[in-house]
């Protein structure tokens, strides 16, 4: 995965994977790359089915009753990572039909789900985004 990930020119140099598995204790992943990854998977192809697998705010997946009946209903299209003490949610933020690409990561013995949507929601009605 490392060489893969590294051959299509993403900074692997402090990345480590042990398996397979995603949020998992073992993988040694940053924001940086994830974004950069995503990014690069916007011009795959096969991309409109990579989105199709993602969960979406107010609509399904793990994100289906967050910004239910909101203007960010349908606007979010990722992933979201729960283990204890980690939480990490990632994926494409549509504002004007363009994506922001985001990848926030907590790493505590507090971890405050919350912050990170409302950090989604301030990103979205930022007025230089």
């Amino acid at each position: 995965m490392k060489r893969w990930l590294e051959n299509k020119g993403l900074p692997v140099t402090n990345a480590y994977f042990a398996d397979a598995s995603g949020l998992s204790r073992k993988n040694k992943i940053t924001t940086k790359l994830v974004v950069l990854f995503l990014d690069k998977m916007r011009y795959f192809n096969y991309f409109k089915a990579y989105q199709s697998t993602l969960s979406i705010t107010g609509v399904r997946g793990t994100l289906a009753k967050r910004f239910v009946n909101s203007e960010l209903s349908g606007k979010f299209f990722g992933k979201t990572g729960t283990l204890s003490n980690v939480f990490a949610l990632s994926g494409f933020l549509y504002k004007n039909e363009k994506p922001i690409i985001i990848s926030i990561i907590q790493n505590s013995n507090k971890i405050d789900k919350e912050k990170a949507f409302k950090l989604l929601r301030d990103l979205y009605y930022l007025k230089s985004c």
